[in-house]
């Protein structure tokens, strides 16, 4: 496992996996599951960027989460 200071706290992951029903969890699972959230938050904010950046905007918005989350946003396919 990496050694760098990581923004996730164990707490945090704690709290959101028994939030979902789990109720025991590993030690070593914790830090994989932490891991693997801030990886999947650093593509997000990563694409994100890249939109806002592409639509000539500095600041992301929420349409541009959405859009790199790969969920609908407002004109896009709604009828």
């Amino acid at each position: 496992m990496e050694t760098e200071k990581r923004g996730l706290s164990n707490a945090a992951v704690l709290r959101v996996s028994r939030n979902a029903g789990e109720n025991r969890i590993g030690k070593n699972a914790v830090g994989v599951i932490r891991m693997k959230a801030e990886d999947y938050i650093r593509e997000i904010a990563t694409k994100a960027q890249m939109a806002a950046n592409h639509a000539g905007r500095k600041i992301v918005s929420e349409k541009d989460v959405l859009f790199a989350c790969g969920e609908p946003t407002e004109g896009e396919g709604t009828a």
